[in-house]
């Protein structure tokens, strides 16, 4: 983060890229602005994106962002997504461990109008009793609908960081304590400029798309750029979850940008191919994080792959899985909505970082790299949670 605060302080810094099509620089109120032209696309995504570094989850918060994304995704008047749907353009939202994020899928021409849709999202509001119990009923149906990958990961997760790793679906009690007050004080926090990042990714050129955005973050205030909290390192465990069948492995790492996270990845994704009908779960994070892989009928095979550290096992592995890194990498990288979110979400952890960074590790990642990162699933140090009972 040095680079990213340092480069608040100077005002407008550009990081360009030479010989490649995206581009992303801060503005002096703080916010990230990031363009990855993609001349084949037909459909532009318009990427929000807004730091929680400032709003970590807890036991007394626990889904308020959830809950409060529901809320900011109708507009100020409720009627955001109708009047986007009615242009032929789709909003989606979701909720993630280090940031929220808001999607308006468009035509090209038509960005500027999904920019004005966006920047809708954060203007100061107010919020219903009314609006929160109906978001909240939701919310509920999303919990119970939780997929069997979705509850073990967040199971790992809050086993591997205890409070830091807690999900953002919400418990009950934390939710039912959430006020009107509550949201309209989330939504001041969140919104400010030092939090915003806005993504872009279109057939448009990366400086067209910049300069959209300057255009429409003009008139918006200074923001209150203050240093992130950062996750606390996680540590092996191991645990149950009832009512389940077969489980996941669960590998600690560090950043998207590090030797770790490239090694890990790459063993992550051979593991998974090595065992059909297996799962396998990444966000890519500037924070450290977890690297899942999982499965029911597959579960025999992964423990006992996972196992299997074996010289000639890792050297079979290896350009495999450094192939199925690359190749996971660069498709997220081929579609706009997957592209943007990819480059806002890790811009909006630390400025400096890129998937690019990765493939570069990716490219002189050796055999020795991921022999570390295949032990990192290994019994001794990996998270692990089985479905069923001690």
């Amino acid at each position: 983060m040095v680079v990213a605060w340092a480069a608040l302080a100077l005002g407008t810094f550009t990081a360009p890229q030479e010989d490649s099509p995206w581009l992303r620089t801060v503005l002096p109120t703080g916010a990230i602005l990031v363009a990855h032209s993609l001349p084949e696309a037909k459909r532009t995504s318009a990427q929000l994106l807004l730091s929680a570094r400032s709003w970590p989850e807890s036991p007394a918060n626990h889904g308020w962002r959830h809950l409060w994304e529901h809320l900011a995704a109708a507009g100020p008047n409720g009627d955001l997504d109708i009047r986007l749907e009615s242009a032929g353009m789709t909003l989606r939202a979701r909720t993630f461990r280090d940031a929220n994020q808001f999607e308006i899928e468009c035509a090209p021409a038509q960005l500027d109008a999904a920019l004005d849709a966006l920047l809708e999202i954060l203007r100061p509001r107010a919020f219903s009793p009314a609006a929160l119990a109906k978001e909240l009923e939701i919310l509920r149906h999303e919990r119970a609908l939780m997929s069997v990958p979705e509850r073990l990961s967040s199971k790992a997760w809050l086993l591997a960081y205890g409070e830091e790793g807690i999900d953002t679906q919400g418990s009950e009690e934390a939710l039912r304590g959430a006020t009107p007050a509550d949201m309209e004080r989330l939504h001041s926090e969140l919104c400010d400029q030092s939090k915003v990042t806005i993504s872009l990714a279109g057939p448009q050129s990366a400086e067209l798309m910049i300069q959209a955005a300057k255009s429409a973050l003009a008139p918006i205030a200074q923001g209150k750029p203050e240093p992130p909290q950062r996750r606390q390192a996680g540590a092996p465990a191991k645990g149950f979850l009832p009512g389940v069948d077969g489980g996941v492995l669960a590998a600690l790492t560090g950043s998207f940008d590090s030797r770790e996270a490239a090694a890990t990845l790459a063993a992550g994704l051979a593991l998974a191919a090595h065992s059909p009908g297996s799962f396998f779960i990444y966000t890519p994070s500037a924070e450290n994080s977890l690297i899942l892989v999982g499965g029911t009928d597959s579960w025999p095979e992964l423990l006992k792959a996972a196992e299997d550290s074996s010289p000639d096992s890792a050297a079979r592995r290896f350009e495999a899985g450094v192939d199925l890194a690359r190749r996971w990498v660069r498709r997220q990288l081929a579609d706009p909505t997957s592209s943007a979110f990819l480059r806002g979400y890790l811009a909006s952890g630390a400025f400096g970082m890129s998937p690019e960074k990765i493939l570069g590790q990716l490219d002189r990642l050796t055999l020795a790299d991921f022999r570390q990162g295949w032990a990192a699933f290994g019994a001794d140090q990996r998270v692990e949670v089985r479905g069923g009972q001690p």
